[in-house]
């Protein structure tokens, strides 16, 4: 199996989780712009991220940053690099309703599990399961 494709399937999904009072869709896509920038900086610098997107709820101004990456501090440094607002930095659990994968919640496929992050520590919090 090539490297990246290695690094890929050991990937966990990370939601940097910002709070954004009056955020607007065209400061999301500038966000997200600078992250990508960052994530690929970092990859090719050898470590390994990927960024995937943002969602955004407007109503209770936050933002969700999506990321694929075996680590967690690499996640952190590319959002701290793009200038990221972020509370959290919080490892995910991704169910996908048609994929196939190890069985979650009422027959879910469960894709990954982990910890959350706090973004003023580097403790890790509790697992969830």
């Amino acid at each position: 199996m090539e490297p990246d494709r290695q690094s890929r399937d050991a990937a966990a999904t990370y939601l940097v989780e910002c709070f954004a009072p009056g955020v607007t869709g065209a400061d999301v896509m500038a966000a997200a712009q600078r992250v990508r920038a960052a994530a690929a900086g970092l990859h090719r610098s050898g470590t390994p991220v990927e960024y995937i997107g943002a969602l955004l709820m407007p109503i209770d101004e936050v933002v969700f940053h999506m990321f694929r990456s075996a680590d967690g501090e690499a996640v952190r440094e590319a959002s701290s690099r793009a200038a990221l607002g972020f509370e959290r930095v919080l490892e995910t659990v991704l169910f996908l309703g048609s994929e196939e994968g190890e069985a979650g919640p009422e027959g879910a496929p469960l894709v990954n599990t982990g910890p959350a992050w706090d973004a003023d520590s580097d403790v890790r919090g509790e697992e969830f399961r």
